[in-house]
């Protein structure tokens, strides 16, 4: 029997990154593998042409438009929105700068047959990406490392076995429609940040089983550094601006996630971060201090 997998992405001015993950998504197709292949897109407002271009090399995908305000688990879960009318087996989470090699669903599929012959379903499965420029672990499958706080995970190294994990990144997450059934789609009370994490869990605690895939599926850098709301390069000030910001640490949409994994002391979890970030913040080693107010992060 065929199986029936809906790719859902979110795309905001990357044309031709997400292009490329695009490309290489389609490819998976090209190995005579048993498998109909639905791609569903949420272009967030781009503004350089993605959802156009998109539509010309690949006619068969879906695109739907946001307003510029969804950014990344918004997008996810409006591309879901716009893909229930899908027949699906498996929703595949992708990321539109991770760029999948030519074997990756195949042995998504591998792991998934393997885990599910005992007749449990509802399985996730994650694969891991590395650094191009490294080769080093980017993102993938993580693994809670500490007793006592809820928050401490470590990403799980791929080997030659598939290894259980506790949670996830986002990045190349195959969800097969049992689990929706029992556990449903990202929460749409986060924007960006938290939505990956958050499902990890939820599906955990649900008893859905979350297995990383040998090796890698693919390449994905990591997120730029400037980004980190919490950097010792910008001044007390900056860092509340962004501290606010989507991408920072949102202040509802944080409470939110403590509060559900945080168990009793979930406000000491909450205001943990909070705390260090805003007084005593973090000195990455590749960071730089911006010279103006026009340098801070910003979405384009």
């Amino acid at each position: 029997m065929t199986v029936k997998i809906t790719a859902l992405l979110a795309a905001h001015n990357r044309r031709e990154s997400t292009l490329q993950s695009l490309e290489n998504l389609y490819r998976q197709q090209g190995n005579g593998e048993a498998f109909d292949l639905s791609v569903v897109l949420a272009d967030d407002g781009s503004t350089d042409g993605t959802g156009e271009a998109i539509r010309r090399r690949f006619p068969q995908a879906r695109v739907v438009r946001g307003d510029g305000s969804l950014f990344w688990c918004g997008g996810m879960c409006f591309a879901y929105e716009h893909s229930v009318d899908i027949p699906a087996d498996f929703y595949l989470l992708l990321n539109d700068d991770t760029y999948l090699y030519e074997d990756a669903i195949r042995r998504a599929l591998r792991v998934y047959e393997e885990k599910s012959a005992s007749g449990k379903t509802d399985l996730i499965i994650v694969g891991s990406t590395r650094n191009p420029d490294t080769g080093e672990l980017s993102y993938g499958g993580e693994i809670r490392v500490s007793n006592w706080h809820p928050f401490r995970y470590n990403h799980v190294q791929p080997g030659d076995r598939p290894q259980h994990c506790d949670t996830l990144n986002g990045n190349f997450v195959l969800v097969h429609k049992s689990v929706i059934d029992k556990v449903g789609f990202l929460d749409k009370r986060y924007t960006h940040r938290f939505g990956d994490t958050d499902y990890g869990l939820v599906a955990s605690k649900a008893g859905c089983e979350l297995w990383v895939i040998p090796g890698f599926v693919g390449e994905c850098a990591e997120n730029a550094p400037e980004i980190n709301w919490d950097s010792a390069a910008y001044s007390f000030p900056q860092r509340v601006r962004m501290f606010f910001d989507v991408k920072g640490m949102p202040v509802r949409e944080s409470r939110i996630f403590c509060r559900k994994h945080g168990g009793l002391l979930w406000p000491v979890f909450w205001m943990m971060p909070i705390v260090r970030g805003l007084f005593f913040p973090t000195r990455y080693e590749t960071e730089q201090a911006p010279d103006s107010e026009a340098a801070l992060p910003k979405r384009s």
